[in-house]
């Protein structure tokens, strides 16, 4: 059974406060669920008003082993947290949000009169936009969990890089755990650090540096023949994954491939990722022929399904 409590304690000052206690009573055992203090809600707590004045309207939890709160919407709906502030004619307005949308689950915030701003989803974090996609021109922030982040902006530096008090590095490049190279910055200098045999800071001469860069990579007058690959894959496989088997497998005349494009959600099961993988053929001897390029694309399609189960998307 259930019972309510009225408490009432006299005040020094001749005033009175009440309270109601909200208490269930199971197997001879009786339990305080919830109690109404002024304008402070405990649940599960004896004394809300004691918590911190800035948060203590409603209190969740007794401060002992884990204490949650559960919204609980339905299938392709949302569950939402709304804060709302008065306004110059001190009536409620809507102004943010925390939501989490069932259909894509995805967790948005919203703030500015309901303005999302961030969106956390299963792949990916993304600041200013909705769209995930590292190729859109449209402003925004990407973090991915595949390891990668793409900043977009429209005429104006998309990153910032500011080291204040020391000179020294202020960013470093690993390749398997290995340092490799380093950008360092000084008071009225920027340096570019690299493990390469050939520096170009140790070459003195515009005709000898001109040199070492042809001979560290060659340049060929023949035409780059460029094909995009599209895949669908498991989305727990990185693409260093693909970056290893790829460049295990020794392609002839491929000089170049890179990640350009990646998407999931419509016409893609739940645990699916679709990439767009570019890849550049270039002879330094002559023009490649359509062939040529046709047997190194299905060469590549080919390992990528056996090894790692990916398939052509259509």
């Amino acid at each position: 059974y259930a019972r309510i409590t009225q408490y009432i304690s006299d005040n020094t000052n001749g005033s009175e406060d009440g309270s109601l206690a909200f208490n269930v009573v199971n197997d001879g055992t009786d339990t305080e669920v919830m109690r109404i203090a002024g304008d402070h809600v405990g649940i599960n707590n004896t004394n809300p008003g004691g918590m911190h004045s800035g948060v203590n309207n409603l209190v969740v939890g007794s401060g002992s082993g884990n204490q949650g709160m559960c919204i609980w919407s339905g299938a392709g709906s949302s569950g939402m947290i709304g804060f709302a502030r008065a306004n110059a004619n001190n009536t409620d307005a809507y102004d943010g949000s925390i939501e989490y949308e069932q259909g894509g689950r995805s967790m948005r915030f919203a703030v500015n009169a309901g303005a999302e701003r961030m969106r956390i989803t299963s792949t990916s974090v993304l600041i200013g936009t909705t769209n995930d996609s590292v190729t859109s021109n449209t402003l925004g922030h990407t973090l991915d969990k595949d390891g990668y982040c793409a900043h977009r902006r429209n005429s104006a530096p998309s990153l910032y890089l500011n080291r204040y008090g020391t000179e020294g590095n202020i960013q470093i490049f690993y390749h398997a755990g290995t340092g490799v190279g380093s950008i360092s910055v000084s008071n009225d200098a920027t340096a570019f650090n690299t493990s390469s045999d050939g520096r170009l800071k140790d070459v003195t001469g515009e005709a000898k540096g001109l040199e070492v860069i042809n001979k560290l990579n060659p340049v060929s007058k023949f035409p780059f023949s460029e094909r995009d690959l599209n895949i669908v894959l498991d989305k727990k496989i990185d693409y260093s994954a693909i970056e290893s088997l790829i460049s295990k497998l020794k392609i002839s005349y491929l000089r170049r491939f890179e990640l350009i494009d990646i998407f999931s959600g419509k016409d893609l099961q739940e645990d699916q990722k679709s990439l767009t993988i570019r890849f550049s053929f270039q002879s330094l001897s002559r023009s490649l022929k359509e062939e040529e390029v046709n047997q190194s694309m299905d060469k590549i399609l080919r390992n990528l399904s056996s090894k790692l189960s990916a398939k052509l998307r259509k």
